[in-house]
Formats: structure tokens, C-alpha cells, sequence
């Protein structure tokens, strides 16, 4: 609850749409300004597979989300925090990694903020708001 006052947030998901459930996931983030509560949604198309399309989200949302305040960027991806995190502990450990390059542009992302950016892991499809509206923009 801590997390949530006075700062920006985003939430990053990536979903199959329902009319082609064997097309790549489409990414989505959404991002919540401090101007009037508003959310902007994006959604990026042609990513091959669902890590890429939710660290194409957390990137995205890092990246656009302004900069006065703390960022919470929620997500229901373990293994996207999991990377992000340890290319912050071992970067050379990650060197042969697929995602390398996404996964150094939201460090990138994170580093060239002047506030903190805390990454939050949230349970999938348990009717959290933001985390729903994402994963319905990605569909």
C-alpha cells in the first residue's frame, strides 16, 4: 500500500487474442499519469513469444511513464522480474540469454530515472483492476 501513494504506476501483461489463440501474445501496458488518474493503454504487435511481449510492456511503460515520482510497475510475469533482477545482480550471467537486449534497455530505463522504479509481482486472473484491463487490451 506504500508503494501506491504518490507515484506513477504501470501495469505490464501480455495475452493470446481470442480470436487467434495460436497467434503470438500481444503485449500490453498500462500506464496510470498522476494527471486526473488517467491510464494510456499500448499494444504492440508482432512479438514471438509471451516473455518478450511483457518485457516489451515493462519497458514501454518504464520508459514513458514520467519521471517526478516513484514508478510501482505491476506484472503477473515471475520470470520477467526474475531476469530484469538478476541482470541487476550478474549481467554476465545472462550474456547468452535471447532477451538480452530488452532485458538491458529496461536496466537502461530504470537507471536513467531520477526515482526509484519498484517492480511489484501480482497474481494472474485474480481480478485485480489494472492487471484485467491489460490483459484485456493484449486480447
Amino acid at each position: 500500500p506504500h508503494l501506491l501513494r504518490g507515484g506513477g504506476r504501470v501495469m505490464a501483461d501480455a495475452s493470446h487474442t481470442r480470436l487467434h489463440p495460436s497467434a503470438p501474445p500481444v503485449p500490453a501496458a498500462l500506464r496510470k499519469g498522476l494527471e486526473h488518474g488517467t491510464w494510456r493503454a499500448y499494444r504492440f504487435v508482432g512479438v514471438q513469444n509471451s516473455l518478450r511481449a511483457v518485457l516489451g510492456a515493462l519497458r514501454q511503460g518504464i520508459t514513458d511513464s514520467a519521471d517526478e515520482h516513484p514508478l510501482v510497475v505491476f506484472t503477473d510475469c515471475q520470470a520477467a522480474i526474475h531476469l530484469v533482477s538478476r541482470y541487476w545482480r550478474s549481467p554476465h550471467t545472462l550474456s547468452m540469454h535471447h532477451e538480452l537486449p530488452l532485458i538491458q534497455q529496461i536496466a537502461s530505463a530504470i537507471n536513467a530515472r531520477n526515482n526509484p522504479v519498484h517492480v511489484v509481482k501480482v497474481p494472474a486472473h485474480i481480478g485485480l483492476h489494472g492487471n484485467e484491463v491489460a490483459d484485456c487490451i493484449a486480447k
